[in-house]
């Protein structure tokens, strides 16, 4: 889908979660880090923001791969309490459940939120965001109990051109041409 976004015929709007990972390990440690966690890892490691990001996520869901040592040492490089460190590990480290399951479940809770607190009718998931149509209305709310914070972004500026002709040329992606005959898709 990232990849079709500039080829909307109208502007797309997406409402994210700020560092959702972050965030939802707040609500459950009783921490206040979801602000600092990146920055921390940043001076710690020596790297940048966007690898950061991608690093507490990958620790966060590698529990087949790294120790419980391992984790807690990093966690404590993101600013972490020992004590939170260890109820962290219940959840990176359960046995019964993957850690990504534990978080699907609170972005699902917190784009619900979202969308009915600011009465969004139309829109689309996808994992810590929901992306919609501009209707020219920024929605008024946006942090969601208990500690959410939305960031707001146009996705695309329609490019409108006042011709139209033909060509050859296709998407370098799946086409109507590409469906395999048979199904009943297209009517």
């Amino acid at each position: 889908s990232r990849q079709l976004r500039p080829l909307a015929p109208f502007k797309v709007i997406e409402c994210d979660i700020k560092s959702a990972f972050p965030t939802f390990l707040d609500i459950e440690t009783g921490a206040n880090l979801k602000d600092y966690v990146y920055n921390n890892l940043m001076q710690a490691k020596g790297i940048t923001r966007g690898k950061a990001k991608v690093l507490f996520n990958t620790i966060c869901n590698s529990s087949k791969y790294k120790s419980k040592e391992f984790t807690t040492a990093f966690f404590l490089d993101c600013g972490y309490t020992q004590t939170q460190c260890e109820k962290l590990l219940t959840l990176t480290h359960d046995p019964k459940r993957k850690f990504i399951s534990f978080m699907t479940e609170y972005e699902c809770l917190a784009i619900q939120h979202f969308t009915v607190m600011n009465n969004l009718q139309r829109g689309a998931r996808l994992h810590d965001a929901i992306i919609c149509i501009d209707d020219k209305t920024k929605p008024p709310i946006l942090k969601v109990h208990p500690n959410c914070d939305f960031g707001y972004k146009e996705l695309n500026r329609p490019v409108i051109k006042e011709s139209f002709r033909f060509g050859a040329k296709h998407l370098p992606y799946a086409y109507v041409g590409s469906i395999p005959q048979g199904l009943p898709l297209i009517l």
